[in-house]
């Protein structure tokens, strides 16, 4: 009798595994395919998202370090500005108190400084749901991780800004200018903004006319 040996070819059961093997290769191909279209879609909303949740992360931190350093710091209009009357009781020229003005902006800038410095290497969650911009799934969903850090040391600024308040009169203000750059990862690209933040230390209103319009003050 002759006998046949098994030269390789398989058993049903054999094929069905090849089968699902195959199957399950192709199926995982074509979940990471949907996934690299959704992530390239949906990249840039998680960017605008990111930068969103970040501005107002760094500006949470610096709002607390200005309110922090005025409750300690006594200071009034009187402080920073010194109005010059002419003969008719009209406002002739402004002087400005450097030293007080320098004090407050090396103060401000040391306390944002050091609370900022958190964003060396902080994380923020940002809701899967809201990458959708769907209303009715902003905000849920687990987070997605994104990297953001201060790029550089802020800058702080003192303006003087006059402006009309009304008939023959003036409202000058001096504004405290906070200026923060941060930059912000999301695997594996990298983007930056610029946070802004103004905030009125003093201000009054004058008689008469004061030319209008917004200095720095030194």
């Amino acid at each position: 009798m002759r006998r046949y040996r098994d030269g390789g070819v398989k058993t049903g059961a054999g094929v069905f595994k090849d089968r699902r093997f195959a199957a399950v290769c192709a199926a995982l191909i074509i979940l990471i395919l949907i996934a690299g279209a959704v992530n390239k879609s949906l990249k840039p909303i998680g960017f605008r998202l990111a930068k969103a949740y970040g501005s107002d992360a760094v500006i949470s931190e610096v709002n607390d370090c200005v309110s922090d350093y005025f409750e300690e710091a006594d200071v009034g209009y009187s402080d920073l500005v010194k109005l010059r009357y002419g003969p008719s009781g009209m406002v002739t020229a402004m002087e400005y108190n450097a030293g007080e003005i320098n004090r407050i902006k090396l103060g401000c800038l040391e306390k944002i400084s050091k609370r900022l410095e958190k964003f060396h290497a902080a994380k923020i969650k940002v809701p899967v749901g809201s990458l959708f911009g769907d209303v009715s799934l902003s905000g849920f969903g687990p987070g997605v991780t994104v990297r953001i850090s201060a790029k550089a040391v802020p800058n702080v600024e003192l303006i003087s800004r006059v402006e009309s308040a009304g008939v023959n009169q003036s409202r000058h203000e001096i504004i405290m200018r906070v200026t923060a750059e941060v930059s912000i990862y999301l695997p594996p690209q990298t983007d930056s903004f610029t946070v802004v933040q103004d905030y009125v230390l003093a201000q009054t209103v004058i008689a008469g006319d004061v030319p209008q319009g917004n200095i720095l003050i030194e």
